[in-house]
């Protein structure tokens, strides 16, 4: 299996910057499990396993001018126990899916997110939706929801019957 280009894992990360990196054929580009102000900046995932980003148990920071394209497996970028963290200016597209996993979407939302921003950002010709989440993490109250900027368009490209451009209603799910 393919390994993990940059990763980090403990609470004790403190300002990190990841400027200007490029990640092929790797699970991802960047995974951080723990930390306060992680900011991605200008950074580009291709053909990366699992997606380009994970971002786990942060609280702060930015992804900024970032892409996840032709991932081979779930998600462009991962966000999970996030608080105060904004996408901006970013493009996830091209990503895959195996059989019926519900993956294959631009950005996933799970486990207890909250003040999270999306903006300016570009989600196209995903084999799954453009955002996946869980209704306990993706509620309007712990999101503070997309800009009118964001674009997503020609998703669930794979996707299960009864869907419309970019919305799938699914048990315990909510997905644009």
């Amino acid at each position: 299996m393919p390994y993990v280009g940059i990763w980090f894992n403990a609470e004790h990360n403190r300002n990190v910057e990841i400027v200007s990196c490029t990640s092929e054929r790797t699970m991802h580009l960047f995974a951080v499990s723990g930390g306060t102000n992680i900011d991605v900046t200008d950074c580009k995932a291709e053909n990366c396993h699992y997606g380009g980003y994970s971002i786990l148990g942060v609280k702060g920071g930015t992804m900024k001018n970032c892409k996840s394209l032709y991932g081979g497996r779930e998600l462009a970028a991962f966000l999970g126990i996030v608080d105060g963290y904004e996408v901006v200016d970013s493009e996830f597209a091209y990503q895959q899916r195996l059989g019926t996993d519900p993956d294959g979407e631009g950005i996933d939302f799970e486990r207890n997110n909250r003040n999270v921003v999306i903006r300016n950002c570009h989600m196209h010709d995903n084999a799954g939706c453009a955002i996946i989440g869980v209704l306990t993490s993706f509620a309007v109250s712990t999101c503070n929801g997309l800009s009118p900027t964001v674009m997503v368009f020609r998703n669930s490209i794979q996707g299960y019957s009864n869907i419309t451009e970019n919305i799938l209603t699914q048990p315990n799910q909510r997905i644009i």
